[in-house]
């Protein structure tokens, strides 16, 4: 494996283990504001903490997320997207700005790499799942589905959109960097957090 993508791995594996430390500190500033609810002073304070912690976590997972997508998809065509080692909230941000993408280009078929699930403590795909009924709920004009000899691959299919709904957009504007919500992002997280250093094998071919 190159240097620099080594290099950018860890700094990756860094980032997410800085966003749960965090955590655990917003999570014990949101608790300790109710041990003395008389304190209002001290409140105060214990709430200003809690939030400073929740912005630091989110612009971890945020800058995490750089990495790790731009690794999975650095040799890939724009019609095809690797999810690896994303959460599901940061998987369908990139989703979101994928269609979007498609659709301008006008592009009917294209490709979702999600995996088969063998790094998660379950041993099976969350990930594909969550993004298949994700898109078939909320895209009209699109269907996917996975792969036929590939579970770890989402087929997509965009149809035409009729004229008179032409100027209907069927996503909405979704910045990249949505936040997601912290609770399940880091409920997501016990299935791919030791697993990061397997990144480079996606960067390659697709399981």
């Amino acid at each position: 494996m190159p240097r620099r993508v080594d290099d950018e791995l860890q700094r990756a594996e860094q980032l997410r283990e800085d966003a749960r430390k965090h955590k655990n500190l917003s999570d014990e500033y949101y608790a300790q504001q109710f041990e003395d609810s008389n304190n209002s002073d001290e409140r105060r304070e214990l709430i200003s903490s809690h939030k400073k912690e929740l912005h630091l976590m989110k612009e971890c997972n945020r800058r995490a997320v750089d990495i790790i997508y731009e690794i999975n998809n650095r040799h890939r065509h724009f019609t095809e997207i690797d999810l690896h080692l994303l959460y599901v909230p940061e998987a369908k941000n990139e989703v979101n700005q994928a269609m979007l993408l498609w659709r301008d280009k006008g592009i009917t078929r294209a490709t979702i790499i999600v995996g088969r699930g063998r790094h998660n403590d379950q041993g099976v795909s969350i990930l594909g799942p969550a993004i298949q009924d994700y898109i078939n709920e909320t895209f009209p004009f699109t269907t996917c589905r996975p792969h036929p000899f590939n579970s770890g691959v989402i087929n997509v299919e965009l149809q035409p959109i009729p004229n008179r709904l032409r100027d209907v957009r069927d996503v909405s504007d979704c910045s990249r960097y949505t936040e997601p919500d912290e609770e399940t992002l880091f409920e997501e997280s016990l299935f791919v957090s030791n697993h990061i250093s397997c990144i480079f094998l996606f960067s390659y071919c697709i399981f």
